[in-house]
This record gives C-alpha cells, structure tokens and sequence, in this order.
C-alpha cells in the first residue's frame, strides 16, 4: 500500500529526527561552549580546520555510500557482495583521503594547532567513512532506527565528555580529539548492529563489480564534492582574505544553520531508499510523494528562516556572548540561504534516487564554481557579509534549476494557490514577530513553536483531507 511507504518514510524520518535532534542539540551546545572557551580567534582557527577535512574528505567515499543505498534498495540479496566491495575501495580510498589532508595541512596551515587540528579531524573524517557503509545498510533496509540510535548515543558521549574536558582545558586540539573520539564510537556502535541485527545474505564472488561500483558511484562522489565546495568555500577564502576573527564571527553564524536544516536531511534519507524503488514501480507515486515533501520543506523553510532573521541579534547574544556580537547580522542573511536549501535537498535527492546523478553533480557543480566565483568576487571588499549572501545568491540559482528539471523528469510540484499560501504563511510570521518583539527572543522563539502548525494549517498547507488522500492510494506491490 502507498500509504505503507509514506508511513515507513515517517516513520523513519521521525527516528531520524529523534535521533539527530538530541544529537544536535549536544553537539550545538559543545559548538556554542567551545566558542565561548576558546573565543572568537582561536574558534576561527578551527572553523578553518573543519572547513578543510570536510572539503578534502570526500576523497574518502567518491559517492560509494549513497550508491550503495541506491542499490540496495532494489537489491538485498546483493547486500554481502557490495558492501565488501565497497569495504575493499574503501581501503584504497581512506589513506588517499588522509594523504590529501595533511599535505594540504602542510601548505595552508601556518600556525601549528590548526596543522594538528587537520590530522586530528582528519582521523575522525577517516572513520565516519568506515562508518557510513553501516549506515547506507541500515538506510537501503529503512531500519533508520539505528542509525538514529548510533548517532544519538556517540555525539551524547561525545558532547558530555568535551563539555567536561574544554571546561578545564580550553584547546583547540582537546575539541578535535573529542570529535575523533565520536567518529570512533559511532563506528564501533554502527558495526556491532550490523553484525548482530542484520542478516547477511552469502557473499558472490564478482570481482569486475568493484571497478563498476566506482565508476558507478563516482556521480554520486560530484555531488558530494561540488555541495562541500559551496558549504566550505567560503570559509577557506574568507581565511585568504581576513582575519581569523572574521573567520569566526561567520561560522559562529553559520552553525546556527545547522539546527533547521537537520529535520529536512532526516526527510531526505528516508525518502531516497523509498523514491528509488518508486522509480522502478510507480512514477506517479513518486511525483506524488516529491511534491508533498517538496511543498511542506518549501513553507518550514520559510518559517524558520522569518522567525530567525527577526531575532537573529538577540539570539547570538543569548548563545555566544557580546564577543560575537557581529555574528548577528550575518545570522540573519544567512537564514535565507537555509529555507532555500530545505526544498532543494528535496528536489537533489529525487534526481539521484531516479538516476539522474549525473545531471545533479552538473547542477551541483554549476553552483559551486558560482559561489567561488562570487566569493571571490565580493569577499576582498565586504568579507563575511559578502560571503553570506554569496551562499543565498547560489542556493537560489541551484533552486531554480532543480525546480525545472524536476518539474520535467517527475512532474508539477507545486500550483499558483501553493505560492499564494507561502506569501500567505510569510505574512502571518512577519505580523507575529513584530506584535511579539517588546516580549524579548525567549518568550518569541516559544511563540514561534506554538504557533508553528496552526499557522500551517491556517494558511492551508496542511489540511486534514490530505492525510485520507493519502490513506486512500494504492502502492505498487
């Protein structure tokens, strides 16, 4: 029954949720304490360090993970032989990925913290790899639950134990040992329930498959690259071009991004395993299923991206102290970019789960030599608020192309009454934020949560009727 599949997506989506919102919520408070410990300079050596292993740690997966939940989705029986495969690439790719690291540690890095903050990342970087094949098992099968469960226990562990060491030793090196620490556990957690909840089909020998799944993957490894690239960029130029408090005041800022977006990757990791098999059985379903989805990030995006612009001053205060007093409007700008990226993860995600990887990673790329076009561009002149709306000038070029190419490979998404009510939505947040303003940021973010699905449901979003739709659908077999 279709409404089998979305309840399953919800299902999954919700312990992914579940999972990461207490996983967030520990690491945002290590991230705002560490910020606080370390202060503004030394928490931008860091974001630099971040910013790097992030960007050069792809090398270590080149899309083998989502690739593989793509192919396990259609094919269980298969699970054995390709994640060995993927396991044995992995063991060629891992070193290379570290080997980048550090020797781009070694010419970019001039202060020795940031050059052991590189190694440090990099380790964890190395093991989340090892890790994300447990992960693309546990997705392909829609058993999130232990993914949600891995997550939420390693980053609790990982949060409590930094928030205790960084209260007596506030180094910048202490921070990164403590995220190779969660890598680590998340890995050791994510393997001991692959190897005690899962039922592993006998392996096939078929040695050409190995070069096929890289070739196979490596789409999947450009969307990787190219979304890295206009997530990280901007810092690494924003270092070439200003000083490390500068650095800091915009990844301070750029946390705080994180919180929203993380609600919209659980929906997405739920829904790829779902869309790809959907491919095969119901196209109809699927473009169903991808203009709900679609349509609801559309109108969170816009939510929280409103409410967060109107306290965007009162809010960095509150989380980091008067030292970071000019994270505040960049916060604000920079909210932009995250309602945008909530439909957009949607429509990407809908692409590669329909075999279009390969028009992704264009788009994709597209938009990243974009944003370092235009960071480079403005960065010289009006640093971290150049680089802000650089982000939102990108996400909204690769918004636009997405929405067409969706529109013509899947189907409509949305009508001219949906926008109305977006404006509609935008309207009652705007009236609300400013009738709320002399009560102060706490009493309207409580406001803002109170007032989150009445508004929906008022703006016509969400209605009732469209859960017995939904009930009503019949699911391929």
């Amino acid at each position: 029954m279709a409404v089998a599949i979305l309840k399953k997506i919800l299902q999954n989506s919700m312990f992914l949720i579940a999972g990461r919102l207490f996983s967030r919520a520990m690491q945002f408070v290590l991230f705002v304490y560490a910020a606080r410990q370390l202060g503004v300079a030394t928490f931008g050596l860091f974001s630099f360090a971040y910013a790097t292993v992030n960007l050069f740690a792809i090398t270590m997966d080149l899309g083998l993970s989502s690739y593989l939940v793509q192919q396990l989705s259609r094919k269980q029986q298969r699970l054995t032989t390709l994640l060995f495969q993927a396991m044995w690439l992995k063991a060629i790719l891992i070193p290379l990925g570290l080997a980048i690291i550090l020797i781009s540690g070694s010419l970019l890095a001039t202060h020795t913290a940031t050059w052991w903050s590189l190694i440090l990342l990099g380790i964890a970087a190395a093991v989340d790899s090892i890790t994300s094949l447990f992960y693309a098992v546990f997705h392909s099968r829609q058993q999130m639950q232990y993914s949600a469960l891995v997550i939420a226990t390693s980053n609790g562990i990982m949060s409590l134990v930094g928030l205790a060491l960084l209260f007596f030793y506030p180094v910048v090196g202490l921070l990164c040992g403590i995220f190779a620490l969660g890598a680590v556990l998340r890995c050791i957690l994510a393997a001991m329930i692959v190897r005690r909840k899962i039922e592993l089909p006998e392996k096939r020998s078929d040695d050409r498959f190995a070069t096929e799944m890289l070739a196979k993957a490596f789409p999947f490894a450009l969307v990787t690259i190219f979304v890295t690239i206009y997530y990280y960029i901007d810092t690494l130029i924003l270092t070439a071009f200003s000083s490390a408090e500068v650095v800091g005041h915009y990844n301070a800022a750029y946390r705080l991004l994180e919180a929203p977006q993380f609600i919209v990757q659980a929906v997405t990791t739920a829904l790829f395993p779902a869309a790809s098999s959907f491919y095969n059985h119901d196209r109809s379903e699927l473009r169903h299923l991808t203009a709900h989805f679609v349509q609801k990030a559309a109108a969170f995006g816009i939510s929280v991206a409103i409410v967060t612009a109107y306290v965007a001053d009162e809010l960095v205060y509150l989380l980091y102290g008067s030292a970071y007093s000019a994270s505040g409007p960049l916060l604000a700008v920079l909210i932009i970019s995250a309602a945008i990226i909530m439909p957009n993860t949607i429509c990407g995600t809908t692409l590669r789960a329909t075999d279009h990887q390969n028009i992704s990673a264009v788009v994709t790329g597209l938009g990243a030599f974009l944003n370092i076009g235009l960071n480079l561009a403005v960065v010289p002149q009006f640093e971290a608020l150049g680089a802000a709306w650089a982000t939102v000038a990108t996400e909204g070029f690769v918004l636009v192309v997405y929405f067409f190419l969706v529109w013509r490979w899947v189907g409509p998404l949305f009508s001219f009454t949906f926008l109305l009510r977006l404006v509609l939505i935008g309207l009652l947040w705007m009236t609300a934020m400013t009738a709320t303003r002399p009560l102060g940021v706490v009493a309207q973010v409580g406001a803002a949560v109170v007032l989150f699905f009445p508004f929906l449901i008022a703006s016509g979003i969400f209605k009732t009727k469209e859960l017995k739709k939904i009930m009503q659908r019949k699911a391929p077999s």
